[in-house]
């Protein structure tokens, strides 16, 4: 069955993307996939090893957008839980500073995956409500 996930938002940019930057991001994944091959299991790692970078990203089900050398406009194809954190701790040091994607689980539960230029870390959401209810009257 497994874990269902949204994506709820996102601000992800890739930037400076040259051709060769992108083919040390795919290396990168390469050497991340052939650590563990129960990572991503479905993905055919000899099927998939001439894909550009947004084709690779299409495989772990997400879709990037290219201006350029920037990769922006990240979109989640998928709808299962898998070692989506892993994966982006593994692009961390190509991601833009100030970059996150925020996601939500079937049971409500909220976090975003947040990059300072060199990390990925899974933060968790504190919930405020603005205006508590007033006491009743007389009370």
């Amino acid at each position: 069955m497994g874990y269902l996930i949204e994506m709820v938002d996102e601000n992800f940019r890739m930037s400076n993307m040259t051709e060769n930057t992108s083919k040390k991001v795919v290396k990168a994944l390469f050497n991340f996939l052939d650590s563990d091959p129960r990572l991503f299991h479905w993905v055919k790692r000899d099927k998939v090893r001439d894909l550009t970078l947004e084709e690779l990203f299409g495989v772990f089900g997400w879709r990037i957008e290219r201006t350029g050398n920037l990769l922006h406009s990240l979109e989640f194809l998928g709808d299962k839980m898998a070692s989506y954190k892993t994966f982006f701790e593994v692009l961390a040091p190509f991601v833009s500073y100030g970059s996150y994607i925020e996601m939500r689980g079937e049971d409500g539960k909220m976090w975003r995956w947040i990059f300072n230029g060199t990390e990925c870390e899974e933060i968790k959401p504190k919930i405020i409500w603005e205006r508590p209810l007033k006491p009743e009257r007389g009370k």
